[in-house]
């Protein structure tokens, strides 16, 4: 990655247009996987009112990765306060994250995870989670291989529609 080409900032209400065209790329991509990814009728509204308020409230963060004036990538997280049950009780989620297909591989998702970890640490953070589709491998490596993520559960589901 070529230094000071790309720099990571928080994301602004112009960007929202961007950051929505990126998540219907991962979408699109995820829906291989599971159905659940297939894009509603009015989702983009849906997803850019999503984002906004990830923008606004103080327990969110949207990030974005940015060569020259254009936005290639985006990590939204929410800061989660679980019930005083358990030891670690402030958690950094991340909700969605994305670079562009023709940038990836360059090193911007670690940089971009990296970031969001040290904001959610600022934060009072003391653990990381997210959820990824099972059958995405190349997801799942640059969790675990890349930023050294852990399974720890699994996510099971019934379509119960019919």
């Amino acid at each position: 990655m070529e230094e000071g080409k790309f720099f990571i900032r928080e994301a602004e209400h112009s960007d929202l247009d961007r950051i929505v065209e990126l998540w219907k790329e991962l979408f699109n991509y995820h829906e291989q996987f599971d159905d659940i990814f297939e894009i509603a009728p009015g989702g983009e509204k849906h997803y850019r009112a999503f984002a906004e308020v990830h923008i606004e409230r103080d327990d969110g963060l949207l990030l974005v990765v940015v060569e020259g004036d254009e936005v290639i990538g985006y990590c939204m997280g929410q800061m989660k306060v679980m019930p005083p049950i358990a030891r670690q009780r402030d958690i950094g989620m991340i909700v969605d994250m994305t670079i562009t297909a023709s940038k990836r591989s360059e090193g911007l998702g670690r940089m971009l995870a990296q970031r969001v970890e040290g904001e959610f640490s600022k934060r009072g953070a003391e653990r990381m989670e997210l959820r990824a589709a099972t059958g995405n491998r190349l997801s799942n490596h640059f969790w675990e291989k890349v930023c050294g993520y852990a399974e720890f559960g699994k996510m099971y589901f019934k379509d119960i529609s019919q």
